[in-house]
C-alpha cells in the first residue's frame, strides 16, 4: 500500500513540475540544434554558451523542487532536484568567472555535465517507471548520454568542430528526452 502511495506522490511531483522541465527541455534541445548548426564556433563561445544554460537548468531544478517540499512524501526527490540545481549554478558561475582558463578545460567539464545530465535521465526514467510507458526509451537516452560524457572525459583533445557536434549531439539528446518525459508524464 505504501509503495502504491509512493507512485501516486511521485507521479504528482512530476505532474507539478512539468512546464519548468518542459522549457529546460526545449531551451536544451534548440541549443543542441543550433550547436550542430555551427559546430566550428570558438571555445570561449561555448563556455559562455554553457554557463548560461547551466544557470537556466539549475534555476529551474531548484525551482520545481518547492513543490515537492510541501509534501513529505516527495522531500527526497524535491531535495535530490535542489542539490542538484545549486551544484549546477555553482558550476555555472565558476565558468562565468574564469572564461579564458575554462575554454582551456572544456572537454572535461563538458564530460562532466553531460555525464551528469544522463545519469539524471536515467535515474528520472526508474522514477518514472510506473507512470511513463517510454521510460526505457529515456532510460537508453539517459545511458547514451552519460556514456558521451564518459567518451569526453576520457578523450579531452577533442576540439574545434568535433567538440561542437558532441556538444550539440549531447544537447539535443538530453532535450529530446526531457520533451518525451514531458509528453508521456501529462
Amino acid at each position: 500500500m505504501a509503495d502504491s502511495n509512493f507512485v501516486q506522490k511521485t507521479s504528482d511531483f512530476f505532474k507539478k513540475n512539468a512546464l519548468g522541465r518542459l522549457i529546460v527541455a526545449v531551451v536544451t534541445l534548440i541549443l543542441g540544434i543550433f550547436t550542430l548548426l555551427n559546430p566550428a564556433i570558438p571555445l570561449e563561445g561555448y563556455v559562455l554558451f554553457l554557463a548560461v544554460a547551466l544557470l537556466l537548468i539549475g534555476a529551474v531544478y531548484i525551482l520545481a523542487s518547492f513543490s515537492g517540499l510541501k509534501n513529505s512524501e516527495s522531500k527526497g526527490a524535491a531535495m535530490v532536484s535542489i542539490v542538484f540545481g545549486v551544484v549546477v549554478i555553482v558550476l555555472a558561475l565558476v565558468i562565468f568567472a574564469s572564461k579564458a582558463t575554462i575554454a582551456k578545460y572544456l572537454p572535461v567539464f563538458y564530460g562532466f555535465t553531460l555525464m551528469l545530465g544522463g545519469i539524471s535521465v536515467a535515474y528520472n526514467a526508474f522514477r518514472q517507471k510506473a507512470i511513463n510507458t517510454l521510460w526505457k526509451v529515456n532510460l537508453a537516452v539517459g545511458v547514451v548520454v552519460a556514456v558521451l560524457g564518459v567518451f569526453i572525459l576520457a578523450n579531452p583533445g577533442f576540439a574545434g568542430k568535433t567538440l561542437g557536434i558532441w556538444f550539440g549531439l549531447g544537447l539535443a539528446l538530453r532535450g529530446a528526452a526531457g520533451i518525451l518525459e514531458f509528453v508521456k508524464t501529462k
